[in-house]
């Protein structure tokens, strides 16, 4: 039989629930709410809790479009340091998930979007008012 635990924490059973957000080490990356100025949910995490967060943000419009990209890009970085760790063997810090995320999100945003003037200095500090309302 095939040892379903989780090889990131090794303290759950692996399934989407547990890789995407109540695993120790996706909770910890979730911590990226904190830098988008979104309090950070107390007790543990679940996807569930994060969709209602996501789906009861106040904000324009625009506003909550970039959340969700956030949303989906932290999804997506949680899965690779998953998979690196999965068929690779070694572990992503959180620390660097975190940062590519960031990275990540404002290469895209700054080339796909109409929002191509940001600065990176103001997106690590999520100092965005003046430029998304």
């Amino acid at each position: 039989m095939a040892d379903v635990t989780c090889g990131r924490c090794g303290m759950g059973e692996e399934s989407m629930e547990h890789l995407l957000a109540s695993c120790l080490m996706a909770h910890t990356v979730w911590y990226v709410l904190v830098w988008i100025k979104i309090p950070f949910p107390h007790g543990d995490l679940s996807f569930n809790m994060l969709w209602h967060l996501l789906q009861n943000l106040n904000g324009s419009k625009v506003w909550k479009k970039l959340v969700a990209v956030i949303f989906m890009a932290t999804f997506w970085q949680i899965w690779k340091a998953r998979n690196v760790k999965e068929f690779e063997g070694w572990n992503i810090p959180m620390l660097k998930v975190v940062e590519e995320i960031k990275l990540n999100l404002f290469l895209w945003i700054s080339c796909r979007s109409q929002f191509k003037a940001l600065d990176w200095n103001r997106w690590l500090d999520f100092n965005l008012q003046d430029v998304i309302s």
